[in-house]
This record gives C-alpha cells, sequence and structure tokens, in this order.
C-alpha cells in the first residue's frame, strides 16, 4: 500500500524483474535506486489488452452496487435498497453516536489527487431527529449534513 495524497492509499503491484539492484540481504528493491515510482511500465504480455479504469459512474440504476462503492460496516441490508425507487439509492435511518459509527454508510474511495463530487439527496421523508448528508472520513472528517428537527431543519 502507498498513501499518496489525503484519503487515499493505493495498491501497487510490481513485478520482480522492475526490481533493478538487491539489498544487503539479497531481496529486491523495487522501483529506481530503492525509491518507490510513481509510474510503472505496463508489462509485456505478449498481446494487446485494454487499459481498465474503475467504474466512475454514480448513477444507481443498476440492480447492484457497483464496485467504486463500499460500506463503512457490515451493512444491514433490510435498512437500504436499489429497487425501490429506480435510478435512486434509499438508506433507512439507524442510531449512532458518531458518523464513523453509523452502519449502512456508503464510501467511496477518493479517485486521483484532485476530485470533486455532487450530491442530490432528497430528505422529504426525513422524520424529526434524523440527520442525513454526506462527509470524508479522514482525521477531522468534515462532513456537510441536513438536521431535520421540529423547529427549523438547518443545513
Amino acid at each position: 500500500m502507498v498513501y499518496d495524497y489525503a484519503g487515499q492509499r493505493t495498491d501497487r503491484t510490481c513485478s520482480v524483474s522492475c526490481a533493478r539492484e538487491m539489498d544487503n540481504d539479497g531481496w529486491p528493491m523495487l522501483g529506481d535506486e530503492g525509491k518507490d515510482l510513481i509510474t510503472y511500465p505496463k508489462p509485456a504480455t505478449g498481446k494487446k489488452s485494454k487499459i481498465k479504469s474503475p467504474a466512475t459512474t454514480d448513477e444507481f440504476n443498476a440492480s447492484q452496487l457497483g464496485l467504486q462503492w463500499q460500506w463503512n460496516h457490515n451493512p444491514d441490508n433490510s435498512r437500504w435498497s436499489l429497487k425501490e425507487r429506480k435510478g435512486y439509492m434509499r438508506l433507512y435511518a439507524s442510531q449512532a453516536s458518531t458518523l464513523k459509527d453509523a452502519r449502512n454508510t456508503l464510501t467511496q474511495r477518493v479517485q486521483g489527487p484532485s476530485c470533486e463530487g455532487s450530491v442530490e439527496m432528497e430528505v422529504t421523508g426525513l422524520k424529526d431527529g434524523n440527520i442525513a448528508g454526506f462527509g470524508i472520513f479522514n482525521f477531522l472528517m468534515p462532513m456537510l449534513r441536513y438536521d431535520k428537527n421540529p423547529v427549523d431543519a438547518k443545513l
């Protein structure tokens, strides 16, 4: 695993043939002069193959979540649905004391050194005391949230 930038760890693989040197114990040193490379050459496999990118659509039009999505905890499958309303991800409220403790928190890895996101939420079904929002799982965990309460709802 390599820490590339805030919020992102990426897996790196490198065949032993990438090793140009051996350390004092005879172990291959990957990269160049013991330093990891940002970009490695695509291995020569003897055949043409397409470069594939991770799934990037955030539309909820399929019957299953795309591979770019992850749950923060094991999900409670009775409290979410992709089938109840076509094109929407429906999450039902659950009790949690903090964002990091909330089950059925859907997450997505940051892709790239800079990125942006936009979220469309329908909050008409929230009951008093419910909170819905989106945030960043990081040390400070910033979050934009919508609080529904009997006096006034606030963003």
